[in-house]
């Protein structure tokens, strides 16, 4: 997929990429909304984040991947960003950001989410970690419990890992479990 997907009112049921431009791939894994950038968010990337919330039954779990070769948003993205979280919060159960990266710039950015995290009211519980692996478990916690059997961590994993492999590679490719 390039350049987005238009999507129609009907509700999503695909699991799989939804979404894809140069540097963002938008995906979705039941209740889980997987989100992989390379870059700061653009225009066309938020509305289709916005799109793809808006078909999503609530509560819905974010985790947003931000590739360690990401530079920091500025101040205009910044605020795109909070105005799409604050415009979807009812319709999210819990939020994880992960920025990847060893050493001191991954350390730098994950101090600095957490610190403008800590000062926004969300009705969410909020998290940032530095990996996949430890961002999962702690979604897949606070869906409802009939529904934590349903999402493996693994899967969650697996995803973000071929995400990262289709956007750093140039292309996009569908995420569907194979």
């Amino acid at each position: 997929m390039r350049d987005g997907v238009s999507l129609s009112n009907a509700r999503i049921q695909v699991e799989g990429c939804v979404y894809s431009d140069d540097a963002h791939a938008i995906c979705v894994l039941g209740r889980v909304l997987l989100t992989y950038s390379l870059a700061q968010p653009n225009a066309a990337y938020l509305q289709s984040w916005t799109g793809v919330v808006g078909k999503l039954e609530a509560p819905i779990l974010v985790l947003t991947v931000i590739d360690s070769r990401a530079r920091a948003p500025d101040a205009a993205s910044k605020a795109a960003i909070a105005q799409t979280i604050t415009r979807n919060q009812h319709k999210i159960g819990a939020f994880c950001y992960v920025i990847e990266g060893d050493g001191f710039a991954g350390a730098a950015m994950r101090s600095a989410l957490s610190l403008i995290s800590l000062g926004t009211r969300y009705p969410f519980p909020q998290r940032v970690t530095a990996t996949a692996r430890e961002a999962a478990p702690w979604l897949i916690k606070h869906l409802p419990p009939e529904q934590q059997a349903l999402q493996e961590a693994s899967r969650v994993v697996r995803s973000v890992d071929l995400a990262r492999e289709a956007l750093t590679r140039g292309r996009a490719k569908s995420l569907q479990q194979r």
